[in-house]
């Protein structure tokens, strides 16, 4: 899995400034939902922001209004949602590293219920299976965003951009590990 950090970074680019205005627009509209029903909505927007990036990386249509588009998977994701709330909550009380294991363990929760349609407790199954599976490149990618964030954040508006980027990096990581593919291109001649 050498040049995890590498290539995603550079696809997850090549994507994101393709569809920048996009990106940053769905990234606010998820925020914007996520705070006005008091984050009911989050594991939702979450799902279909990365729908949103699954559907542009297969050169498919896709607007900023579907970041609300994942509706119809609202159990799942609430749920998946929940769970992981809970789980962090009950980890960050026992110590701070514990916490932030588990939030990693759980990063591609709502890409299981996106790409794969699963269940809240079947998609974090599968995003600790694949975290535990890839840890050490993943935490180089973690670690990374992390820092990128960090930057980001002492600058006003910076996360702005940062926020939607990082989501494309995870996103692609996701695509990377699960073998859905390698680059743009490659999803769209598939998806012809």
């Amino acid at each position: 899995m050498e040049g995890l950090l590498t290539e995603s970074f550079k696809d997850a680019w090549e994507t994101f400034k393709k569809d920048a205005v996009l990106y940053i627009l769905a990234s606010l509209l998820m925020t914007i939902v996520s705070l006005v029903s008091l984050t009911v909505l989050l594991g939702p927007a979450n799902v279909g922001f990365i729908d949103i990036v699954r559907r542009r990386r297969r050169g498919e249509a896709a607007s900023v209004g579907d970041v609300m588009g994942a509706m119809s998977s609202f159990g799942s994701s609430f749920g998946a949602w929940v769970l992981l709330a809970v789980g962090t909550a009950i980890t960050l009380l026992c110590l701070v590293v514990p916490g932030l294991i588990f939030m990693l363990l759980c990063s591609f929760a709502f890409h299981g219920i996106a790409y794969r349609d699963l269940g809240a407790v079947e998609t974090l199954k599968s995003s600790f299976s694949l975290v535990t599976a890839n840890a050490v490149p993943l935490l180089v990618v973690f670690v990374a965003l992390a820092v990128i964030n960090m930057i980001a954040g002492s600058v006003l508006l910076g996360t702005l951009l940062t926020t939607p980027f990082s989501m494309v990096v995870l996103t692609v990581c996701y695509e990377r590990l699960e073998g859905i593919g390698t680059s743009n291109q490659e999803l769209i001649d598939s998806a012809a």
